[in-house]
């Protein structure tokens, strides 16, 4: 069962307890596309990469994100 709220499908235990979003956690970060996603959505994110070169990728992603938020 999943049910919509502005326009994007959320899980639901059908007992109407409500949704609000948590942290994003990636742990195999890469890039940093999930972060990217997650801030666009208003949501916290925690990421993790071992990679130093995709840690300075998901730097430069991230810094250099002005993207407006979706609502």
């Amino acid at each position: 069962m999943a049910r919509r709220k502005k326009g994007l499908k959320y899980p639901t235990c059908g007992c109407n307890a409500g949704f609000e979003g948590g942290i994003v956690l990636d742990p195999f970060m890469g890039s940093g596309t999930t972060a990217l996603v997650a801030r666009e959505l208003g949501r916290r994110y925690i990421g993790i990469e071992l990679n130093p070169a995709y840690c300075r990728i998901a730097e430069t992603r991230l810094s250099g994100s002005s993207r407006p938020r979706l609502r």
